[in-house]
């Protein structure tokens, strides 16, 4: 009030007699009424409409003792203001209120406290109002417009700042700076309000809720929002038609509400275009519904203490996750077309629910480190498995001639696996637990081959230790495919009987010839024996004589023999017990003939393999060996 009495109602005579329009904002200044001068926004300034903005100052900082304002304030429509508006440390609380008018400059309202500021329907060459101090709400809405900065960095607001259907244009520079703003209710960029220029709320404080639906933010080459650790007691709703051409920066702000992007549109114009690191969201984050984004989206290092939900929005150019917590689901479907990346890596949620067409649309995704408490739409482990392969993992690439147009395996890393057969083992699903548990580790079993390969191509190796490596490579192989890694022992009964089988098919058939022999010193030393091995064949089959083993059958010391069983003697090689006394009875003559040299040499293997897999089941039914998660 003291600043201002320099000027009095005398000088401002004395200077410039009083325009028609000034004597009625005079006459009207203490009614408490709205003064109308004419049609909003003049282009010209006339004796009906010119206003000095030294008179508007007058009578906000009290006037004098003849011409007082009324405490609704200085309420003006309609005016051309000429000169500047000086109210740099002015302190006043009545409303300044010039609406539907021209500035011919722009206002300076740098440290000033003001009951309330409204300048709807206003167009001027900006505003400046740093540190501005305002006990109820700032209105500059409506069609207002402002061809220059808008500054309003450092200032608080008791109320609300409300630019809905207003224009802010930066004139090439930024529209709206407003870098650690104090707002006690919301703020709304909404409704039509369009910037030319960067908005700034870096550091701001919001009471509310940030409201910028059906807006239009064009950063004109540069960001479209810059909002570095904004704090909204509310929601942020960029939605229902938001547009944004430029980087919208979100990094570091906490949402005490929701972030609503439903149908919305951001475009980063070569930058990304939603940059959230370490974005804290109390409530859901909402990137769906039209959801539309040029330029990768990275909500990296974020927590949401809601959904995350992204069904039917597009995302050609990626989604990052890294490390995102998410309490409650996140929806990955019915995403619109091709998705560059999705990287989930480290990231958890409460539960994922997703499609299988989201994720073959999704040219490259990272799963590892990602955690799920729960899997809400049920896909085929088939296709589950699918997804874990197509997981993001470095290549390896062979430099043979031979290798180079092969696909190789992949160095995979096996936490994502494990977390779906943990998943699957949650829900009962105990087999699709161990199909997950195989797939896990042939693909490990194949790319410490292939990569051990590459070892040898860039240091090479001595033959012993190549070949020590295959012969592991090829233990391994078989462990999985007889004992499934430990996960499925019970494979080992189906490969039990088949190599019984193909042994009774092998016995049987040197029986069947003759090529087999009583495995005892008392027959092979008896008359019968004798007196059949002088009338048989002196050594293999002949047309026109007999097997020694055909003719000994007939007499009857065979009657009181074990009587052999191909099947019985395939069983007694493989078991290592000698059950049946089949193996004791009966042995093969590998100088009879073929079929009797192959059984030779081949129940040596049938005893081999019959304790090896008895012995390894033992310990893996027993926890001795095999893979444990």
């Amino acid at each position: 009030m003291k600043y201002g009495q320099d000027i009095t109602l005398e000088t401002l005579k004395a200077a410039q007699p009083l325009t028609e329009a000034e004597e009625l904002l005079l006459q009207g200044c203490d009614t408490g009424q709205m003064v109308e001068l004419g049609p909003p926004r003049p282009d010209d300034a006339t004796d009906d409409n010119t206003i000095r903005a030294e008179l508007i100052r007058y009578l906000l900082l009290g006037g004098c003792k003849n011409v007082s304002p009324h405490a609704k304030g200085v309420q003006v429509s309609g005016a051309y203001v000429t000169g500047v508006l000086d109210l740099v440390g002015c302190v006043s609380s009545l409303q300044l209120g010039v609406v539907g008018s021209r500035f011919e400059n722009a206002p300076d309202l740098t440290d000033c406290k003001l009951g309330a500021l409204w300048l709807d329907g206003s167009c001027l060459p900006g505003v400046l109002a740093q540190r501005m101090r305002v006990g109820r709400s700032v209105m500059l809405r409506n069609g207002f417009r402002a061809k220059g900065l808008v500054d309003l960095t450092g200032s608080k607001i008791g109320g609300q700042l409300s630019c809905s259907n207003a224009t802010f244009d930066g004139d090439g520079g930024p529209a709206l700076k407003a870098q650690g703003l104090d707002v006690v209710d919301g703020v709304f960029l909404r409704d039509g309000f369009r910037a030319k220029g960067l908005v700034d709320l870096n550091g701001s404080k919001i009471g509310g809720q940030l409201n910028c639906e059906k807006a239009t933010l064009d950063g004109y080459g540069g960001p479209a929002l810059m909002a570095q650790g904004l704090d909204v007691v509310g929601g942020v709703v960029l939605c229902d038609g938001f547009r944004a051409k430029g980087l919208i920066d979100l990094n570091g702000s906490k949402i005490g509400g929701q972030l609503d992007c439903v149908d919305a549109t951001f475009d980063g114009h070569g930058d990304p275009a939603l940059m959230a690191h370490g974005l804290d969201v109390v409530g859901d984050v909402f990137l769906r519904g039209d959801f539309s984004a040029k330029g990768f989206v990275d909500l990296s290092g974020s927590k949401i203490g809601g959904q995350l939900v992204c069904a039917n929005g597009k995302f050609p150019d990626g989604l990052r996750l890294q490390v995102v917590a998410v309490t409650g689901w996140f929806v990955w479907q019915d995403v619109i077309g091709q998705v560059q990346t999705l990287d989930l890596n480290d990231a958890s949620v409460g539960a994922l629910v997703d499609d299988w067409e989201s994720w073959k649309n999704t040219e490259w995704y990272d799963l590892e480190g990602f955690q799920y408490g729960a899997l809400i739409y049920r896909q085929s482990v088939e296709q589950r498995l699918s997804w874990l392969d197509k997981s993001a993992n470095l290549a390896i690439a062979l430099n043979s001639e031979q290798e180079k147009h092969r696909v190789f395996p992949q160095d995979i890393n096996p936490q994502p696996y494990t977390q779906l057969a943990r998943h699957y083992d949650k829900i009962g699903h105990r087999r699709e637990g161990t199909q997950v548990r195989l797939r896990r580790e042939q693909r490990l079993q194949s790319s410490r081959y292939f990569r051990a390969r590459l070892k040898w191509q860039e240091r090479p190796i001595s033959r012993t230790a190549a070949v020590g490596a295959t012969l592991h490579a090829l233990a391994n192989t078989l462990y999985g495919a007889v004992f499934g890694y430990g996960f499925a022992p019970f494979r080992a009964l189906f490969w039990s009987a088949v190599i019984v089988l193909i042994s009774a098919w092998v016995f049987g058939i040197a029986d069947f010839w003759g090529q087999m022999a009583p495995n005892s010193d008392v027959v092979l030393t008896s008359s019968d024996w004798i007196q059949a091995a002088e009338l048989g064949c002196a050594d293999v089959y002949q047309p026109g004589c007999q097997m020694p083993l055909w003719i000994w059958k007939q007499s009857e010391s065979y009657k009181d023999y074990e009587t052999f069983s191909a099947l019985g003697y395939g069983f007694d090689l493989f078991v290592p017990l000698d059950a049946l006394g089949q193996e004791k009875a009966w042995a093969p003559s590998h100088g009879r003939g073929g079929w009797g040299a192959v059984g030779y040499w081949f129940r040596w293997g049938v005893q081999i393999a019959g304790w090896l897999i008895t012995f390894v089941s033992a310990a893996v039914l027993t926890g001795l060996v095999g893979k444990r998660d």
